[in-house]
């Protein structure tokens, strides 16, 4: 008895909840759950959920809801929207569907719709549906169609690094659009685009660039508020890898030619103002030898000489490529073209610069690995340290720069010293300079 009883339990259980499940049908002008709707800012979205009921099946209330908040209720037959949304919101189209006016891109997530209610016997129900809601700015493409270029020369990304961009467009938009394109790369890893400037969404290629077929790629949300003809959704573009990698490379050392050259500049005017005060102390000085200080008139003249022999130095050195690619640990990386060397302090055969007097002086080295999957790490030593400054370049192609301010005694040496095992050095790619920026 017990054994039948609770046969028969279970087979209520089994109808009813069979019933409840059915209790709505959802018609085909619905969305599908899960489904993504696209709209246009200042446009109207129109969310059509639409069911049909079983004879005798009730429906008690209805709620919306967008990211978990409450949009509206329908109790008793009557919508009654929250106050925030009550001038934007309207009921239908459908049974239960639902109108949204005057669309900001903030409008934008995942809209839901809960229906209650009893079928004939009694028995309640609870229906849910959901629908991510995407909302894009109007834009035109004056060119009708979607391209991919590159950029000409190297630039810095926000976050301060040498990159070269990609740029997929051309859009016509007021202002920086909320919404992205995305960006496939050769190895299939698919990144959002970096940036929205001159028209375009930018995408940043930092070393080690990878070589190959980049495609950008325009989403529903973007191409559906296209204004006029809607372009082809897809751009590729080849990027070569090894020019992409020198193209960075030669970027960055023209950068770093201009901050020596901006620290020349700087010297010069130093030098010219103490020229200036050298001029100065000279009138200062015949005025007192013309009272008959002469004390103090030695005194000064003995300052103008000073200054004089110190604006007549002139120390400065650029040399380039390695004379020995593949040295052993804690080996001098020896630059062998020379192409300044102004008081001839550096040594090709050596690879230092020697200071030629008391003072402080700056320094800049560059190279990176020619081994792929291998790191190298180089110093810039000064007389057997620990390193001034070090760094390290991930992977073959990959250049980095070590430089550094130091204070030298005359005599005191300088150079850049290898920190890697069994790695074979970029020697198109390495630099060293430096130069005297002013004297004890």
């Amino acid at each position: 008895m017990h054994t039948a009883m609770g046969w028969a339990l279970s087979s209520l259980f089994f109808v009813v909840s069979f019933q409840a499940s059915v209790a709505i049908q959802w018609t085909p002008s619905s969305p599908d759950e899960g489904s993504t709707v696209y709209a246009c800012t200042q446009n109207s979205l129109d969310l059509p959920w639409d069911f049909t009921l079983d004879p005798g099946d009730v429906v008690t209330d209805i709620e919306w809801a967008v990211g978990g908040t409450v949009l509206a209720f329908l109790a008793h037959g009557v919508f009654l929207p929250v106050p925030e949304y009550s001038a934007r919101l309207q009921q239908g189209p459908g049974e239960g569907g639902l109108r949204l006016n005057g669309l900001t891109v903030n409008d934008t997530g995942l809209y839901s719709i809960a229906v209650s209610g009893h079928d004939s016997s009694g028995m309640f129900f609870d229906v849910h549906r959901s629908v991510d809601v995407e909302i894009g700015e109007p834009m035109t493409m004056p060119e009708g169609a979607l391209n991919v270029t590159q950029s000409g020369e190297a630039t810095v990304d926000a976050a301060g690094r040498w990159s070269v961009e990609l740029r997929c467009g051309a859009f016509v938009h007021p202002s920086q659009p909320s919404l992205k394109v995305d960006w496939t790369f050769p190895s299939g890893k698919v990144v959002s685009s970096s940036d929205f400037k001159d028209d375009h969404f930018i995408l940043f290629l930092t070393s080690p660039v990878e070589g190959g077929l980049y495609t950008c790629r325009i989403p529903p949300a973007i191409t559906q508020c296209i204004q006029g003809n809607k372009p082809n959704e897809t751009a590729s573009y080849t990027v070569n890898g090894v020019e992409a990698r020198l193209m960075i490379l030669e970027a960055h050392q023209a950068a770093l030619q201009k901050e020596n050259d901006v620290l020349k500049s700087e010297n010069a005017e130093l030098k010219e103002s103490n020229t200036s005060l050298a001029q100065r102390l000279e009138l200062v000085e015949k005025e007192l030898l013309q009272s008959g200080d002469t004390s103090s008139g030695e005194s000064l003249a003995q300052r103008v000489h000073t200054l004089e022999v110190k604006d007549s130095r002139q120390v400065s050195f650029h040399a380039v490529e390695l004379k020995n690619f593949r040295p052993d640990y804690a080996d001098a990386l020896i630059a062998k073209n020379v192409k300044v060397n102004d008081g001839g302090a550096y040594s090709s055969s050596t690879g230092e610069f020697t200071a030629p007097y008391d003072g402080t002086y700056f320094f800049a080295g560059t190279t990176g690995s020619d081994q792929y999957n291998h790191t190298a790490v180089f110093q810039l030593v000064v007389d057997n340290s620990n390193g001034v400054a070090y760094v390290r370049s991930a992977d073959q192609g990959h250049a980095c720069t070590v430089h550094g301010v130091v204070h030298l005694k005359q005599g005191h040496r300088a150079w850049l010293r290898n920190g890697s095992q069994h790695v074979s050095f970029w020697s198109f790619a390495t630099t060293f300079s430096g130069f005297l920026m002013y004297l004890d």
